[in-house]
């Protein structure tokens, strides 16, 4: 069946649509790139004319309070789309945690208003909730350095390979619409500080990760479990240590 990726070109998108295509469907990758605007509304007829499910995979430009509009925008441009189109199963991903991460954070009531906008809309939904990637675990170590250390909330969470992400949709896109949440994550959990500094010893990166209670979560305070998926999650295979072992053989 014909299958939309909308953010088809990223990190998750690309991968979703290779996973798709081996799979035998007819992916397109819809991005502002091959001429798919989701805030404008530009090329959206075209693409879902004939779609079965579209994935939105998206994201906002920025992580703060300019998500909030992204996501309303795009979203009600999206769903307004695929009503006119016929299509028959809409699919997001969104994050582990949302409602309880939204309150501190602009970028997470985006991403809830995002949930509230599909739950109450005309399109049949599964809301794919992932844990962490393993891919932003630099980028979550770089923001979070002060002076040469890292600080780090002692708190558990559950990472997984950006590849698991994308199976993850594509066994939701291609199944029955929940008509609700769904939960994927790595198969191990893990608390922040332990699993960062893991990361760092792999690259060779002398910098210190103090495990630090008063220490925020891209800037939120978190509880000991608000990054797990909860015991129904489907959970997927690819361990850190493999994932990190592989990603230094492709550097």
């Amino acid at each position: 069946m014909k299958i939309v990726v909308i953010g088809g070109t990223g990190l998750i998108g690309s991968r979703l649509v290779h996973t798709l295509e081996e799979h035998g469907h007819d992916a397109v990758a819809a991005a502002p790139s091959t001429g798919v605007n989701t805030l404008t509304g530009a090329g959206l007829a075209d693409v879902l004319a004939g779609a079965a499910v579209v994935v939105d995979v998206s994201n906002s430009p920025a992580l703060d309070d300019s998500a909030i509009e992204f996501f309303r925008t795009a979203t009600d441009n999206l769903l307004t789309a695929e009503k006119d189109a016929g299509v028959g199963h809409h699919v997001a991903l969104s994050v582990v945690g949302t409602d309880e991460l939204a309150p501190q954070s602009g970028y997470f009531q985006g991403k809830l208003l995002q949930e509230q906008l599909i739950a109450d809309g005309p399109i049949p939904h599964t809301i794919v909730h992932a844990t962490q990637f393993f891919e932003f675990l630099k980028t979550l170590i770089d923001s979070s350095t002060a002076d040469g250390v890292v600080r780090m909330p002692p708190a558990y969470f559950q990472p997984m390979a950006a590849a698991d992400v994308a199976e993850g949709l594509a066994i939701a896109a291609v199944n029955a619409p929940v008509h609700g949440i769904t939960e994927i994550g790595g198969p191990q959990a893990f608390l922040l500080p332990d699993l960062l500094r893991t990361a760092l010893a792999a690259r060779g990166d002398d910098r210190e990760v103090i495990a630090d209670p008063a220490a925020k979560y891209w800037g939120i305070d978190i509880g000991e479990r608000t990054l797990c998926p909860g015991d129904a999650a489907t959970l997927f295979d690819t361990r850190f240590e493999d994932w990190i072992i592989e990603a230094a053989a492709k550097a």
